[in-house]
């Protein structure tokens, strides 16, 4: 959990060193195109992007919170040590969806636990992301444009569903519009879906799907790409009674924290708070990412419950004998 731990910390604080730093740490760190194509403004470290770095930083960072409630002593304040260094991360990516998924997860796991400090914390870091958003973005003319023409995309993303997509001029409505295809797809496939790897997924970009044609899903600069929505693609894919499955899958997951949230031991207690509040993110995440596609998310997503689920059932197992 520590080299873990290290590792987005790491990867936190470059990106911190590339907003900074700006040009010349992106050159040092090989990113120097994507400093041209955001000026700057989004830091993706060395990440694929900075939604990527956005989505580490937040599970890195709810894992360290969880870990530090649970522990004392100099182990609690390097452990927020961290938890702030993920937190600074978060907020020079500029990942929009990984700012709204932390905002939730804090607010949800104090909810549910009932803690004073976690409520704190909470409160904390709903005030440091808005008004890291709001120098991020108003910082940056580039990015405050980028904002007003994403977000009059919304609006009328009915309307250019309805017209057709092209281009990058109207980015904002794609979600929009990817959306709305998947339901018409899954309406059409209401059951069982398109089946696995057919459609919004990675498989069915590389192999090609006939659905895409068959739908007149229209490509993103010419080029299918997987869907920026989990839910969506996987409803369409999968279909009700597969996506009945999936969500089974997840209220395991997120019941295993549940239960062990109140354990004796520290380091069990730590995982399954910060567990908890990691089913609230990438549901939230999932809304505007393929997420739990991604080995970046799905991999400690998933280990993460299996390691709660199974230190929970060891420790039961331990006090039963």
């Amino acid at each position: 959990l520590w080299i873990a731990l290290g590792i987005v910390v790491a990867l936190a604080s470059i990106g911190v060193l590339q907003r900074v730093g700006g040009a010349a740490v992106y050159r040092l760190t090989g990113r120097l195109s994507y400093y041209d194509i955001w000026s700057g403004g989004k830091a993706p470290s060395l990440m694929l992007n900075h939604n990527a770095l956005g989505h580490v930083c937040v599970l890195g960072g709810l894992l360290a919170v969880g870990l530090a409630l649970a522990f004392s002593g100099r182990r609690s304040r390097r452990l927020l040590l961290a938890a702030l260094v993920c937190l600074a991360g978060l907020v020079v990516s500029a990942s929009r969806e990984s700012w709204l998924a932390m905002a939730l997860a804090l607010p949800a796991g104090a909810l549910v636990t009932g803690s004073r400090r976690l409520w704190k914390v909470a409160l904390a870091t709903v005030v440091v992301l808005a008004v890291g958003a709001v120098a991020v973005y108003f910082t940056s003319p580039f990015l405050r444009a980028e904002a007003a023409r994403r977000g009059a995309g919304v609006l009328e993303g009915w309307h250019w569903y309805r017209l057709g997509y092209s281009g990058w001029a109207y980015r904002g409505e794609y979600r929009v519009c990817v959306s709305l295809k998947s339901l018409e797809v899954c309406r059409d496939h209401m059951l069982l879906g398109t089946g696995p790897g057919r459609f919004g997924g990675q498989v069915a970009m590389v192999y090609q799907s006939p659905v895409y044609e068959t739908y007149r899903f229209l490509p993103l600069r010419g080029e299918y790409h997987p869907l920026d929505v989990f839910w969506s693609r996987l409803l369409a894919e999968s279909g009700l009674i597969g996506t009945a499955f999936y969500l089974a899958a997840l209220f395991v997951a997120a019941r295993a924290h549940l239960v062990a949230r109140k354990a004796a031991e520290p380091l069990l207690r730590g995982l399954a708070i910060g567990g908890l509040m990691s089913v609230v993110a990438v549901v939230a995440i999932g809304a505007f990412a393929p997420a739990l596609e991604d080995p970046l998310v799905a991999v400690p997503f998933w280990a993460w419950a299996g390691l709660t689920w199974s230190l929970w059932h060891r420790r039961t197992a331990t006090r039963e004998a």
